[in-house]
């Protein structure tokens, strides 16, 4: 009898726990999508309206140009690796033309930054400048994946 009134506290036990183990998973939190760099720079500098229609030009004209980028991108990678069937000679060429592109993407990017600074006024350009280590993060960061689990933190 000792036995099986263990067995059974046991079990109780077990069940408890795994209610309370599941309400824990189930109720938690999800940590937030991280803001949009451009939400974020806008908020950062304090732009005002008439900055924010200017920074949205700009950054419309970044993204339109760094989306052709990617394209060439993937295409020369794809080219690339399709050497290895081929074992043709202008893989040489090819990683010419990747480091081009690379070399591309980063002054179209500081290029962007460069307009965005000059559209700041003086009171804003101390604004800029502070947010700058933040605003290499961003560039710098990986971009989040659109699939899988969400980062823990």
């Amino acid at each position: 009898m000792k036995r099986e009134n263990i067995l059974t506290w046991l079990v109780v036990f077990l069940t408890v726990l795994n209610g309370a183990v599941l309400f824990y998973f189930i109720s938690r939190e999800h940590a937030p999508e991280p803001a949009p760099p451009g939400r974020i720079i806008i908020e950062a500098l304090q732009l005002d309206s008439d900055q924010r229609a200017e920074f949205k030009r700009l950054k419309d004209e970044h993204h339109n140009k760094m989306v052709e980028l990617n394209a060439r991108f993937r295409l020369t990678m794809e080219n690339y690796f399709l050497t290895l069937q081929t074992n043709s000679i202008g893989k040489d060429s090819l990683e010419q033309l990747i480091t081009e592109i690379e070399k591309e993407r980063l002054s179209i990017t500081y290029s962007h930054f460069q307009d965005v600074k000059k559209m700041c006024r003086n009171d804003q350009l101390e604004k800029f400048n502070a947010f700058l280590p933040e605003l290499i993060r961003l560039v710098g960061a990986p971009k989040p994946k659109k699939d899988g689990p969400p980062r823990r933190n």
